[in-house]
């Protein structure tokens, strides 16, 4: 079954609201289980899993982490809690929404009609703003249910791609250069230099989509760009720095002259 992918950006700070619209129009949190969802569980490694699939703990015989406990929960509260989480993914039908807490997000299905409700909640965000044109959509095909691991799989590339091409806007962006900083540092330790899978043909898909999105070469600019920028900013406040102290310097020396003439007079 082909299945289509239309990747958009939602405000960072507008998230946990753009879950809230999500579940008030009748999308539900997928909660996912070791044993219906398997092949996700097993597909992926801990450290990556718990960061995108948080749900599965929803199914924990602990009353106060419970499916039941969140499913009776104010869809106001869900989203609150759902904001807290570094990846959710909402279902509706044949449509899957998937958002990651930075805003980017992906309607994946068929029903370009849902999909692009799904998105009208953007707001002065668009694609080609990060170089990705505004209609861009990719495709996969899974042609058995546990491909659905390997839908999950291409995801992850494809945030990979959105977020290395995000960060190298904000970068150019004085204002935003520190905050950029500080998140490509977080994506590098918690996405980019983890391992994913232990999975032989899984790792070999990663390894044809990094090449096909060409993730280190952008990855690599942006690093060195990083590396650039900070050592300009750190010459630029030494170059203010000495001026200050040459500046104290001469006042220094002309209040002590000052002070001499007065002795002397």
């Amino acid at each position: 079954m082909e299945k289509n992918i239309y990747p958009y950006l939602i405000e960072e700070q507008k998230i946990k609201k753009y879950y809230e619209l999500l579940l008030n129009n009748n999308y539900k949190l997928k909660i996912f289980d070791k044993k219906k969802n398997k092949e996700i569980y097993n597909l992926f490694l801990p450290k990556i899993r718990n960061l995108l699939f948080w749900t599965f703990n929803l199914n924990s015989t602990n009353k106060k982490n419970s499916k039941e406990e969140f499913n009776n929960t104010q869809n106001e509260l869900k989203s609150t809690i759902c904001g807290n989480y570094y990846c959710n993914v909402f279902e509706k039908k044949d449509t899957t929404i998937i958002c990651f807490n930075n805003g980017i997000c992906f309607g994946i299905g068929n029903n370009e009609k849902e999909i692009k409700k799904a998105k009208r909640y953007q707001k002065n965000l668009n694609m080609a703003e990060i170089n990705i044109r505004e209609e861009e959509k990719y495709t996969i095909i899974e042609k058995k249910t546990e491909n659905e691991a390997i839908t999950y799989l291409y995801i992850l590339e494809l945030y990979k791609m959105i977020f290395l091409n995000k960060t190298q806007k904000d970068i150019a962006d004085p204002n935003k250069f520190n905050k950029a900083r500080i998140k490509f540092v977080k994506f590098s330790e918690q996405i980019y230099n983890i391992k994913i899978t232990d999975n032989t043909e899984a790792n070999e898909k990663i390894n044809e989509w990094d090449k096909e999105f060409e993730l280190d070469n952008i990855y690599i600019k942006i690093d060195n760009s990083f590396d650039l920028l900070y050592k300009n900013n750190r010459i630029n406040e030494n170059i203010k720095l000495k001026i200050i102290c040459i500046i104290m310097c001469a006042i220094t020396t002309i209040v002590g002259i000052i002070n001499l003439c007065i002795t002397i007079s």
